[in-house]
């Protein structure tokens, strides 16, 4: 089972990084950084010991960075089955239309960052708890899980 409270922060300023991680790490949440496109990918899509992106509880990544656009890299998540919640920090009005993937507008408070990651991981939570309570669906001899 993955860890349920680790982030991956994809962002191309090292300060934002920072100031995320510091955040991050005072609500106790374990962080993972990448600077680019191509390195959140790795993360993301590399093997991992659940499958990929499986070690991420979820994604808070800027919408412009170096190498790449955080909303390409947001669409390849969602192709690819991570369903993880990803929020997108943002300077434009460009909204990523992606399950479980919020826009949220530069500059922005971290309170209001962190109020976003707390209702998307709680829910992300209970939905987790159902499904397991809800068990496999037996119909005859057919057994769906």
């Amino acid at each position: 089972m993955p860890c349920v409270r680790t982030i991956l922060i994809v962002d191309g300023d090292p300060a934002m990084r920072e100031t995320l991680r510091e955040q991050l790490n005072r609500d106790d949440f374990v962080v993972v950084e990448a600077a680019s496109a191509q390195e959140a990918e790795t993360w993301l899509f590399g093997p991992g010991l659940f499958g990929p992106g499986a070690w991420f509880a979820a994604v808070i990544m800027d919408a412009v960075l170096p190498d790449g656009d955080g909303h390409a890299v947001c669409a390849r998540l969602r192709a690819n089955g991570l369903t993880m919640p990803v929020i997108l920090m943002n300077g434009s009005n460009r909204i990523c239309a992606a399950d479980d993937t919020i826009t949220i507008a530069k500059p922005f408070r971290l309170s209001e960052l962190m109020a976003h990651l707390r209702v998307r991981l709680e829910a992300r939570t209970k939905i987790e708890a159902l499904n397991e309570a809800a068990g496999p669906i037996r119909i005859g001899p057919y057994v769906f899980s």
